[in-house]
């Protein structure tokens, strides 16, 4: 397709997002030697077009590219390296001069985003998240001068960029002193502008509504249930609610309109979009997927002040160039990627490919009906190749992929963008009586049918498949090789770029389907413990169930996910509980807003306390959609599609099991249970046994912290 043929600036940026990659995943040496290496093959490329007139364009390019190079590995050894090694220097207690730019969401102490502006007499400049551990209310603008606690605010892991510099600690409120108020910022303004935004679509559209409307308008998602995150998360529409192209572009698109009927000429219709186009990116808090579309319209912009056509693939490339350069953390930013990728298989395959889609020549009914099947196979076209492009991200980062987006997709991108035009029509009318009303009625209502359609998807058998197989990782990586390669030669026909991606789906299929095949008749079972937290989880193809055996003081539920995750799993068919803790009912409601539940097994109640909990869980349950079913001692329970658990108990809540399929057994034998006749029994029967440590304390340490078998 020959991706950068008469695209120089495309190819110089390409070059500069592959080294913020490549860098800010590198070792201080490494990015050093990056740097010497530009500088020399920038020396080499000169001396080659000063001696030949012939290679002179050629040497220039190599020059730009070398140019390009030096600046994203650079720009990463001083605002990454350097200014990470600035930041550990003031860790400890220090005196500080805060600027609060806005409130942040907390589940435990005052957070606010801010700036810090002096570090015990030095001037620095670091944006920071400051918690407050007594009761205070700091309010945007607001200088405070402190006594903290600062610790350096890392990468959370992998594939992710915090965003924030400094972590500010201050606990003493008589060692924080208010020194001015209502400062301006332009950070602070578009946060209170973000702020009373949000608070405008609650009061217009309820609190539900209101807070969807957050999501797709602003990408603010903090007034979203979990739940319904995980729904949109399974069905594989999480892209509705980060703020991207589609929501601009739409966006821009209505402004446009407004001003063409205002004839408004061409070139002001630009610099008056252009000027919009920053400030909504400013309302949406700067979000890296957000910065990628605006920047690529402001280049188109400016490219119409001058002329007719634009690049659109340069454009891309030189908008995430740019946020490379002026966010060197955004090189490890999901949202941008996702972006980036996404936009770039549309561009570079989705839009030729698109056009053998021609348009019907028909008329009358058979017109109408080819037109529908166009638009089908144009929308599973689209889902596809942004799928296609954006898999080697979604392996890396989230580990599983959605089965049904292509379908889901197809039917929620249409009411999310009717939902997306409605938003600025309902602030505007909300207040006008009957008309105000009818929008108000209909975004209700559009709200209502998106979350049942995301929840009929989400709760669809199979609707995650994992991608943690090995077989997985080569397939994506051949795949993606094997794309790019194709993007960069020249094909007659540019179809012939979907080859590879089917040749993936199909590969991917049918190893999946022997793996299935090899393992239908295993039952893989994992031991994991914590101190005195103990978790056996079994997995059987993409479900698994799970049996918690905790203390209570710190439960081991809230690594059910990531356990699940690690056994190929990506939903939890059974939850069974062999103790009630007050913390409980919080952890099950945290649970099921990441990962599917479809069933809780609960022992019966043996006291008001036991009563309170099971009923709290009960509730949780019953919102989130999970059967909950109780069970006594020596009930056999019946897991997955035919794993039998026998369940024994003791006075002192030490518990035995006995987990079978047709031809095998596993046993787990409680401490203080473990000379009782029926651990007895479950020792003779079983072919592998772990000693646990719950009922009490072992003298002796008889299993390990981690272990995993299969049952034939």
């Amino acid at each position: 397709m020959n991706l950068f043929k008469n695209r120089p600036l495309a190819l110089v940026c390409a070059v500069i997002i592959f080294i913020s990659f490549l860098a800010h995943r590198a070792s201080l040496s490494a990015k050093l030697l990056i740097i010497g290496a530009a500088v020399l093959l920038f020396a080499v490329a000169v001396t080659v077009s000063r001696k030949s007139e012939r290679h002179r364009i050629g040497a220039i390019l190599i020059c730009l590219m070398a140019i390009g190079a030096f600046l994203a590995a650079s720009v990463q050894f001083l605002f990454v390296d350097m200014r990470a090694e600035r930041a550990r220097s003031f860790e400890g207690e220090q005196y500080c001069e805060i600027l609060v730019i806005g409130e942040k969401e907390s589940s435990s102490l005052h957070a606010y985003d801010a700036r810090v502006r002096d570090i015990d007499g030095e001037r620095v400049s670091f944006k920071a998240s400051v918690y407050l551990s007594f009761e205070g209310k700091l309010e945007t603008g607001d200088v405070v001068r402190a006594r903290a606690s600062i610790v350096e605010a890392g990468a959370t892991g992998g594939f992710y960029a915090d965003g924030a510099d400094l972590d500010i600690f201050i606990y003493n409120a008589d060692e924080c002193a208010l020194i001015s108020e209502d400062n301006f910022t332009l950070e602070g303004f578009f946060h209170s502008l973000r702020e009373r935004t949000s608070e405008y679509l609650e009061e217009c559209f309820g609190e539900e509504c209101g807070a969807l409307a957050r999501g797709v308008f602003l990408g603010d998602t903090d007034g979203i249930s979990g739940e319904l995150i995980r729904d949109f998360r399974r069905a594989g529409v999480s892209h509705l609610l980060a703020v991207s192209g589609l929501h601009i572009s739409m966006l821009m698109a209505m402004a446009e309109l407004l001003m063409r009927s205002l004839c408004i000429g061409r070139r002001v219709r630009c610099v008056m979009l252009a000027a919009l186009s920053l400030v909504f990116l400013g309302m949406t808090g700067f979000a890296m997927s957000a910065c990628r579309s605006v920047f690529m319209l402001l280049f188109v912009y400016l490219h119409y002040l001058f002329s007719k056509e634009s690049d659109s693939l340069s454009a891309l490339f030189v908008a995430v160039g740019v946020i490379m350069l002026i966010s060197p953390n955004a090189a490890m930013d999901v949202g941008l990627w996702l972006s980036f990728l996404a936009t770039l298989g549309i561009i570079s395959v989705y839009s030729p490919v698109s056009k053998y889609l021609r348009a019907p020549r028909r008329h009358g009914f058979w017109r109408t009906v080819l037109r529908i099947l166009k638009y089908i196979a144009a929308s599973i076209l689209l889902c596809f190749v942004c799928n296609v492009f954006t898999s080697i991200v979604v392996w890396l980062v989230f580990g599983e992929v959605s089965v049904v987006t292509l379908l889901s997709n197809l039917i929620l991108t249409p009411i999310a963008l009717l939902f997306l035009i409605c938003i600025p029509i309902g602030m505007i009318l909300a207040k006008f009586g009957i008309l105000g009303d009818a929008i108000v009625y209909l975004m209700r209502a559009l709200t209502r049918l998106m979350t049942h359609i995301c929840g009929e998807f989400s709760s669809a058998r199979g609707a995650l498949i994992s991608l943690g197989y090995g077989f997985a990782g080569v397939i994506i990586a051949l795949m993606t090789a094997s794309v790019a390669l194709m993007l960069c030669i020249k094909m007659k026909r540019k179809a012939i770029i979907l080859i590879p991606p089917i040749a993936a789906v199909a590969a991917f299929a049918v190893c999946l389907g022997v793996y299935n095949g090899i393992h239908a008749d295993s039952l893989a079972i994992a031991y994991r413990r914590e101190n005195s937290n103990e978790m056996i989880v079994m997995s059987e193809r993409s479900s698994a169930a799970v049996i918690d055996i905790s203390s209570g003081a710190y439960p081991f539920v809230n690594s059910a996910r990531g356990i699940v995750k690690e056994n190929y799993a990506t939903e939890i068919g059974d939850f069974v509980l062999t103790h009630y803790h007050t913390s409980q009912p919080d952890t099950f409601e945290v649970l099921m807003d990441r990962i599917m539940i479809r069933r809780i097994h609960l022992p019966v109640p043996q006291s008001d306390a036991d009563v309170l909990v099971a009923r709290e869980i009960v509730e949780v349950s019953e919102h989130h959609g999970c059967e909950v079913s109780f069970y006594e001692r020596g009930d056999t329970l019946t897991l997955l599609s035919d794993t039998r658990v026998r369940v024994d108990t003791n006075g002192d809540g030490a518990v035995a099991f006995f987990i079978a399929n047709n031809e095998e057994a596993f046993a787990y034998i409680g401490n203080s249970i473990s000379e009782s006749e029926g651990a007895e029994r479950f020792s003779e029967l079983a072919e592998y046994i772990i000693f646990g440590v719950h009922g009490g304390t072992s003298s002796a340490d008889r299993t390990h912290e981690k272990q995993d078998f299969i049952l034939h």
